[in-house]
């Protein structure tokens, strides 16, 4: 049984389309596998939303980050533009 769900999960996190409320096929399908009832679905939904909300405004404020550090890795982070007061830009950037 635990195998089972731990299949589901993973194919379902794979499967679920990148939008709000995607992952609403995803829950139908694992509680109808493993015989949960489908009234605990409204109330896994209504935290849903809250989670949602909560892993969006974490995505948006790691992107930056993340793709700060591949650039600095990749050696395309020119820091002294970055950390100057009055950038200007240079004829690579126009």
């Amino acid at each position: 049984m635990l195998i089972t769900c731990a299949f589901i999960t993973f194919t379902m996190t794979f499967s679920a389309p990148p939008i709000p409320g995607g992952s609403v096929i995803a829950f139908t399908l694992l509680f109808n596998r493993l015989g949960i009832p489908t009234e605990a679905l409204a109330m896994v939904l209504s935290l849903d939303v809250i989670f949602d909300f909560l892993l969006t405004s974490v995505n948006i404020y790691c992107l930056p980050i993340a793709l700060l550090n591949s650039a600095s890795v990749q050696g395309l982070l020119k820091r002294d533009i970055l950390r100057s007061k009055t950038a200007k830009p240079t004829s690579e950037t126009k």
